[in-house]
């Protein structure tokens, strides 16, 4: 019956066990499906990583382009506003126009170039056609142009061309023009290749009617033999075949003229805001990624919080599970001791059979046995009787003696064991006593000087923060100035760039100079043609310019004079006349943000040595508490599990501030690699022994 009862526990605990590998195989399977799902978002969580990246490092270039883009824009804008590239005297008549136009007796229109608009093919060519004239003001009448140039006279600022609308007037197209439409590479007048206002066009015609466009030299050479040289042409890339045969050229120089200035804003502008929408879709894909990267991490969180409190849930389920397995090998272990007894009990069985018929034998034997004594057993039962009764006296007295000795002795050792205890529990107290007195001095000397440490440290803490704040600040002034010297270094470089388009200029108008003086050696007649088609100015206003005149006599020394300017200009190469008054500048800036500089990295210095020296403190202050921590947690879990042993240890010696703590704890008589395989009390115990011993490192005021 006891087996049966066993085996029937036996088969509830095989359901039990059963039950608990289900549930633990159920927990399994749900661990590993959190730690895939941490896995997956964690690679998500990398790849949107790289992506956000790699979208903030290509935003922070289109960044960059941006800001350079709109500081070129604002320079040329710049430029064209403040009239950069003219002449000073055109400069200063349109500033005091925009001024004070009373001082004028009609409307200025502006530049030339300000009143035309040109296809940006046909630029290099009519900006070549034009030359200087370009600058030409274009104003109402002569009574204006009149006002003008008394201005300009009055105030020392230079000479200009003024072009009154009331009296200019186109001159006709000739027979080598409209001959000029029947050769190859023909492009057309270079008045019918630009757009101006209607009211204009006199202005326009006069300035290039007699210049045509061809698109290369070749088809130009060609048609200007043909034509016998008594056209001006000009082609696409720069090239002039002058009437009367000379040629100018060269390299030119493209988007540095003030009639591409306008074109060169517009394709700025143009890329500008492709730029800022390529800008907008990288933060749209920024946020994008980061976006995705913060639904990846509260996705992996949960799976993290779901894949703890599964690891917290199993646990209890996996010691279900071992305790289960522990009742059933141990209900095995008795079902198989108890066989082993039955086994034992049925080999007995036949023994006992024999066993009972050789005392049946005896008993019938017995019985007569028993007839004849029961006869002299009644007669000595009357004496016996008799003996029993004196013999239950003398030894009812006897146990009562007895009695009352042992409890004397009882008493005696009871009394005994009671003074001993008690004079140990006495010296215990006063030597308690004593090592508590020894022990709360310790503390509070300690303690004091703990406080002490404490208001130091923060005093100093405060006065380090102060700093950085300071130096933070200052940082933040030094990049501001950083980033103001970089737009004064922008805007000098744009100077620069300005100044060699004035020395090409300048250059350019050396070379149609010489060939002017070419051909004044052939004819008079040509002469002023050459000089009203091409600079729209007549003998006697050349003549008023007051150059020195060329003679036989001081030719070799104007050539001579001429080759030594053209030397000189070549080592001059590009001059800019603010140069010294910018560098100083410059270099005085230079000199006040390295001093800056400097002041900021021994700031840092100094304030990395002192954060290095609290950081050491910390570290020694937290190994000796924490080994302090440590013995007092073996000696406490000791006492509470009265032995055992446990310690605490670092995962990562090497970086004490930043490493994890392991607990390994060992009751008497097991070995435990795990906190988890404890039970729940044996856990509560270590955490209470880590308290303890915490405080006895640091004892709390109540």
């Amino acid at each position: 019956e006891e087996i049966d009862k066993y085996r029937k526990a036996e088969e509830e605990l095989c359901t039990e066990v059963a039950r608990c590998e289900k549930n633990t195989a159920g927990y399994r399977a749900k661990i590993d499906t959190a730690e895939e799902i941490i896995k997956s978002q964690s690679e998500l969580i990398e790849k949107y990583t790289a992506e956000r990246d790699e979208a903030q490092r290509a935003h922070n270039e289109e960044e960059g382009r941006i800001s350079g883009l709109s500081g070129r824009i604002e320079s040329l804008r710049r430029m064209d506003e403040h009239f950069e590239g003219y002449g000073q005297s055109v400069r200063f008549v349109m500033q005091e126009y925009s001024k004070d136009r009373s001082l004028f007796t009609g409307a200025i229109y502006g530049p030339v170039s300000k009143l035309i608009s040109v296809d940006a093919k046909y630029i290099t060519a009519i900006e070549t056609a034009l030359g200087q004239n370009l600058q030409i003001i274009v104003v109402e009448n002569e009574e204006t142009a009149k006002s003008a140039i008394a201005l300009l006279k009055r105030n020392n600022a230079g000479r200009a061309t003024f072009y009154p609308i009331s009296s200019v007037r186109a001159q006709g197209e000739t027979d080598e023009i409209r001959s000029a439409k029947e050769y190859r590479g023909y492009i057309g007048r270079a008045d019918t290749l630009v757009s101006y206002d209607e009211r204009y066009e006199d202005i326009m015609q006069s300035l290039l009617l007699r210049t045509v466009v061809f698109d290369n030299i070749d088809n130009a050479t060609n048609a200007a033999k043909s034509l016998r040289f008594r056209l001006r042409i000009v082609t696409l890339d720069g090239q002039v075949i002058n009437a009367g045969g000379s040629f100018t050229g060269g390299s030119v120089r493209h988007n540095s003229g003030i009639l591409s200035r306008s074109s060169e804003i517009e394709a700025l502008v143009k890329e500008l805001a492709k730029r800022q929408k390529a800008a907008a879709e990288l933060l749209t894909a920024i946020k994008k990624a980061e976006d995705a990267m913060e639904a990846s991490r509260t996705k992996m969180r949960d799976a993290e919080q779901t894949r703890d409190l599964l690891y917290t849930m199993s646990r209890a389920q996996f010691a279900e599970l071992d305790t289960a397995k522990a009742k059933l090998a141990a209900n095995d272990e008795l079902i198989q001791k108890l066989n082993d007894d039955l086994s034992r009990l049925a080999e007995g069985s036949d023994r006992y059979e024999g066993e009972i018929r050789d005392l049946r034998m005896l008993l019938d034997e017995t019985a007569k046995e028993i007839e004849s004594l029961k006869t002299k057993r009644t007669e000595e039962e009357i004496r016996r009787h008799g003996i029993l009764d004196e013999r239950d006296a003398k030894t009812e007295a006897v146990n009562d003696a007895k009695l009352r000795l042992a409890v004397l002795e009882t008493e005696r050792e009871t009394k005994k064991v009671q003074l001993s205890s008690l004079s140990e529990t006495k010296e215990a107290h006063e030597n308690d006593r004593a090592a508590a007195h020894r022990q709360i001095a310790e503390y509070a000397a300690r303690t004091e000087a703990l406080e002490e440490e404490k208001r130091e440290n923060r005093k100093m803490l405060a006065k380090e923060q102060d700093k950085l704040k300071e130096l933070e600040g200052s940082r933040t002034d030094r990049e501001e100035e950083g980033n103001e010297f970089t737009r004064l270094e922008n805007e000098l470089r744009e100077k620069i760039r300005a100044a060699n388009d004035d020395r090409e200029r300048v250059f350019g108008e050396y070379t149609r100079t010489e060939a002017r003086l070419g051909r004044l050696r052939e004819d008079n007649e040509r002469l002023e043609n050459k000089l009203w088609d091409e600079y729209q100015i007549t003998y006697e206003e050349a003549v008023a310019l007051d150059y020195p005149p060329v003679t036989a006599q001081n030719r070799s020394e104007m050539a001579s004079l001429l080759s030594s300017c053209k030397a000189r200009i070549r080592e001059l190469g590009s001059v800019n006349p603010n140069a010294i008054e910018e560098y100083e500048e410059v270099s005085a800036r230079h000199a006040e943000l390295k001093t800056q500089l400097e002041d900021l990295a021994s700031s840092r210095e100094e304030l990395l040595g002192i954060l290095s020296r609290v950081e050491d403190e910390m570290k020694e202050s937290f190994t000796r508490t924490f080994n302090e921590i440590n013995t007092n947690f073996g000696t406490v879990f000791a006492e509470l599990f009265g032995g055992g042993s446990a310690e605490l240890s670092l995962t990562d010696p090497e970086d004490v501030l930043t490493s994890g703590i392991e607990i390994k704890a060992a009751p008497p008589g097991k070995i435990i690699k795990s906190l988890s395989l404890l039970s729940g009390g044996e856990q509560t115990f270590v955490a209470i022994a880590l308290i303890f011993a915490i405080l006895k490192a640091n004892p709390t005021p109540f």
